[in-house]
């Protein structure tokens, strides 16, 4: 598959990653890289496609089900990191 930059750019103005999609996003990785045999993962998410609040609630979810996470905050990112 190939993409351009203009293309890339498109997708990125039009995305909007709520809290619904980027949970199942989150157990979706969790359940493959869980089969490998790692016991974390991490993903990254950029500050203009998800705000403080849904990122909140993300961490608040995964931390009520039991999850272990912890999150590290750039300039334009975030990265949260799922352990179990």
């Amino acid at each position: 598959m190939h993409i351009s930059p203009d293309q890339a750019r498109q997708n990125s103005e039009a995305s909007v990653v709520g809290v619904k999609e980027a949970l199942h996003n989150i157990y979706r990785t969790i359940e493959t890289v869980s089969k490998t045999g790692a016991r974390e993962m991490a993903t990254g998410f950029n500050k203009d496609a998800i705000n403080s609040s849904e990122l909140g609630e993300i961490i608040q979810t995964l931390k009520s089900e039991g999850w272990a996470v912890t999150v590290t905050d750039f300039v334009k990112s975030s990265t949260v990191t799922v352990s179990w």
